[in-house]
C-alpha cells in the first residue's frame, strides 16, 4: 500500500470520526434541550398551584379518575408549601395540578393537616426537644411521644409549634383509596408487571369483586392463554415472572418459588418465539436467581427439597423445544445459586 493510500485512509477515518462526534454532540444537545423543555413545563405547572384560591374555584363534582385517585394517594402527607411533585405526573399522567387540587378539596377528599397529623411528619429529635422544653418526659417511641404531647401539653402551644402544613387525606379519601388498591398497585408495579393503571381500572369495573391481587392474576392468566396460542414464549415467560411477584406480595412464597423455578427453566431452555432455541438466549437473570435464593431461605428448603420442587414444577410444563435436560438445567441453576450464596455477583 502506497503512502497516498495510507494518507487517504487516515483522512477518511478522521472525517468519519469527526462526523460521528458531531452527530453524538447534536444528539446530546437535542436530548438536553428536550429535558430542559420538559423541566420548564413541569415547573410552570407547579407555579400555577394556588391552594389559597381553592375556595373561590369552580366546583367539579364528577367522579375521580384513576389518575386523580392515584395522585390523592401520592400527595397525602406532602408539604403544602413545597410538595416536591415528581415530573412524571406532568409528563406521563398530564395532570393539571390546580384543577386536581380544587377537585380533591372541594369534594372532601383532601384537607389541610391539623397539628396532630403534623407531628407525625416531625423527626423524633424535634418531638423530644419540644417535650424537654415543656418539662415533660422525653423517652419512648414516636407514637408515645406524640400521644404525650396531645395529652399533656397545652393545645395552643402545640398548634403554634407544630405549624408546618401538609396535605392530609380525609376519612372519605381513605375509604376511596382502600376501595381502589388496584390503581396504586398497578402504578407501583408498572415496570415489573406491565399492566397500566387504566387497563387495571377498566378490568376492575367488570370484575368488582376481585381484590387487587386476584385482579392482576386474572389479567395475567388471560394474557398467558393469548401468548400460548400465539407462541409468544418470551412474553409468556415475562407474565409468569409477573405472577411470581404478585404471589410474593401475597405472602404465598411456595407458589412464588414454583413460578420462579419455571422462569429459570424457560430461560435456560433458550426457547425463542420462533420455536427454535439459541444458546445466546440461554442464561439466567441475576435478579431472578437472587429471588430464588431469598424465597428458598424464606421457606427453609434444603437442596433436596428444592430439587424435588424443581422436578415437580417442570413436569407440568411442555416446552416446544429446549437446549438442556431437566437435570442439566437444575445443575446450571445450582451453580448460580451457589455464587449468590458466596456473595459473587452474577452480572
Amino acid at each position: 500500500m502506497g503512502l497516498f493510500d495510507l494518507l487517504r485512509r487516515a483522512l477518511k477515518k478522521e472525517v468519519y470520526e469527526k462526523a460521528d462526534a458531531d452527530r453524538d454532540r447534536k444528539l446530546t444537545e437535542e436530548a438536553m434541550k428536550r429535558s430542559d423543555d420538559s423541566s420548564i413545563i413541569h415547573s410552570n405547572k407547579l407555579k400555577a398551584i394556588n391552594i389559597n384560591n381553592i375556595i373561590n374555584s369552580k366546583k367539579d363534582y364528577s367522579p375521580l379518575t384513576p389518575y386523580e385517585i392515584l395522585f390523592l394517594d401520592y400527595i397525602n402527607g406532602k408539604s403544602i408549601k413545597d410538595p416536591n411533585i415528581a415530573g412524571y405526573w406532568t409528563h406521563e399522567y398530564n395532570l393539571d395540578y390546580q384543577v386536581v387540587f380544587e377537585k380533591l378539596f372541594n369534594n372532601g377528599y383532601l384537607q389541610e393537616s391539623d397539628y396532630k397529623f403534623n407531628m407525625t411528619k416531625y423527626k423524633l429529635s424535634e418531638l423530644k426537644d419540644y417535650l424537654k422544653a415543656k418539662g415533660l418526659k422525653v423517652t419512648g417511641k414516636k407514637e408515645e411521644l406524640i400521644s404525650r404531647i396531645i395529652n399533656e401539653s397545652p393545645v395552643e402551644d402545640s398548634i403554634a409549634y407544630f405549624n408546618k402544613s401538609f396535605f392530609q387525606c380525609t376519612d372519605k379519601a381513605i375509604e376511596m383509596l382502600a376501595n381502589n388498591q388496584h390503581i396504586m398497585y398497578s402504578h407501583r408495579h408498572q415496570n415489573d408487571i406491565g399492566i397500566s393503571v387504566m387497563d387495571a381500572d377498566n378490568f376492575k369495573k367488570t370484575n368488582p369483586l376481585l381484590n387487587h391481587y386476584q385482579l392482576f392474576l386474572e389479567m395475567l392468566t388471560i394474557k398467558l392463554h393469548e401468548y400460548e396460542q400465539d407462541k409468544r414464549w418470551i412474553s409468556y415467560r415475562n407474565a409468569i415472572l409477573s405472577m411470581s411477584i404478585i404471589y410474593g406480595d401475597m405472602g404465598n412464597h411456595a407458589r412464588e418459588l414454583e413460578l420462579l423455578l419455571e422462569v429459570c427453566y424457560r430461560d435456560l431452555s433458550g426457547l425463542m418465539d420462533s420455536g427454535s432455541v439459541s444458546e445466546k438466549m440461554s442464561f439466567l437473570a441475576p435478579g431472578v436467581v437472587a429471588r430464588v435464593v431469598a424465597t428458598q431461605k424464606e421457606l427453609a428448603l434444603g437442596e433436596q427439597a428444592l430439587w424435588d420442587l424443581f422436578i415437580e414444577t417442570i413436569s407440568k410444563i411442555s416446552l416446544e423445544n429446549s437446549l438442556y435436560t431437566a437435570e442439566h438445567s437444575y445443575n446450571l441453576l445450582m451453580k448460580d445459586i451457589q455464587k449468590v450464596g458466596n456473595g459473587i455477583s452474577l452480572k
